[in-house]
């Protein structure tokens, strides 16, 4: 029981690290979409339609994941207080390994220095239970939060890597694309270090909890969960591609 209470701090920070790299994930991938599914001119859906844009689409990703990053931050931050920081795996190689990861998340956001780190993870402990919505509000409605949010999409904007969208990530490869399976993705891009350190948090966690956890069957292959890029190309492929695709709501108004 006390392995368990160990993991499941593990993937709390866990859940938004993957969130945090399938939302950079969208962001880019968004913009590599040759077709521009998401541009709507203004006025078609009546007077007071201002129209949208494939880029606002792959903002509005970017944004999401300017809160999973705070949310990572907070998380790591309770890890620290709870736990010392102590990662308990199964051996030093791997609890190093997995310190690095969290270590390389921060480190390639050059936009932020610490106590950048530190006003996220105030604000976002400040919303009601961690919820987005509350804290886009509060980057909206702040000259902090403003400039935080400007910066985080330069940073973002960044990124000029491609990739082949049709090649599925595997056990083996990660949860996201990288330059480990697709070599024109950069390995200077500051983006795509944070997708990567992501990816291998996920990686470690998942396969440590497979030794730890020894009422699993230890030699069978493990299944991956479903990815949201295979069900997007899905949903692209399929009847539902003549629908419009679904669009993200723009910053929320100030209070």
């Amino acid at each position: 029981m006390q392995w368990v209470e160990r993991f499941e701090a593990y993937n709390r920070i866990w859940t938004p690290v993957w969130a945090l790299g399938a939302d950079l994930t969208a962001y880019r991938s968004t913009l590599l979409e040759t077709d521009r599914p998401y541009d709507r001119a203004a006025g078609t859906n009546g007077p007071d339609d201002r129209g949208y844009t494939q880029e606002e689409q792959a903002e509005g990703y970017a944004r999401f994941a300017l809160f999973r990053y705070a949310w990572f931050e907070w998380e790591l931050r309770q890890f620290m207080i709870r736990h010392g920081g102590l990662w308990l795996l199964s051996s030093s190689e791997a609890e190093t390994e997995v310190a690095d990861c969290v270590y390389r998340v921060s480190w390639h956001v050059t936009p932020f220095n610490e106590r950048d780190q530190s006003w996220l993870r105030s604000t976002i402990g400040e919303t009601k239970g961690l919820e987005m919505d509350h804290f886009l509000r509060i980057l909206a409605s702040t000259s902090t939060g403003q400039e935080t949010h400007r910066e985080w999409q330069e940073w973002a904007a960044s990124c000029r890597c491609v990739w082949d969208p049709g090649v599925e990530s595997d056990e083996q490869q990660g949860h996201f694309p990288t330059r480990h399976r697709h070599p024109a993705i950069s390995s200077d891009c500051q983006v795509h270090q944070v997708i990567q350190a992501c990816s291998d948090y996920c990686e470690l966690v998942d396969r440590e909890w497979l030794k730890i956890a020894d009422w699993y069957h230890l030699n069978a292959t493990q299944r991956r969960s479903v990815s949201g890029e295979g069900l997007y190309r899905e949903w692209r492929a399929g009847s539902l591609a003549t629908s419009s695709p679904k669009r993200l709501s723009h910053l929320p108004p100030s209070d």
